[in-house]
């Protein structure tokens, strides 16, 4: 059984077009987490980006829509695990982090050997769309 007291880190690992960073958005809402993202009033921004996303979905493709809010959101394996400033102060502060990735980007976090600097960590995995879902087609696409 896991202790979630005990966990730092929660990875959300999952095929392109497949709810990740939602899923990682919502979770990042909780008091007890970092956010994702560097706003001022956390909470009220994320909510104008989904309202926004909302409003304008009807002018986007299924390939172009997407709940990527920031330009400078990386996945797990693209930080500066030596240098990062910002990394740093979320991995040593008292809340719990989500991070995002593809599979590979997971895995290439454990082969150059950083996994260790994320200490406590649980994944959520999510599968490979279904043949003739939404993200399927959407991948298909890409």
């Amino acid at each position: 059984m896991i202790d979630f007291d005990e966990i730092k880190n929660v990875f959300v690992i999952y095929p392109p077009s497949c709810g990740g960073n939602h899923i990682a958005n919502l979770i990042s809402l909780h008091p007890s987490f970092n956010p994702k993202y560097v706003w001022d009033n956390y909470e009220k921004t994320m909510l104008s980006r989904y309202m926004d996303i909302c409003a304008t979905k009807h002018f986007h493709s299924p390939k172009s829509l997407n709940v990527h809010f920031d330009s400078f959101q990386k996945h797990v394996n693209d930080y500066d695990y030596e240098n990062d400033k910002w990394l740093l102060d979320v991995l040593n502060n008292g809340k719990k982090n989500v991070f995002t990735g593809h599979y590979t980007n997971f895995h290439n976090l454990y082969v150059n050997k950083f996994l260790h600097k994320l200490k406590n960590y649980v994944g959520i995995v999510l599968t490979e769309p279904s043949e003739n879902s939404i993200p399927y087609l959407r991948n298909k696409i890409s």
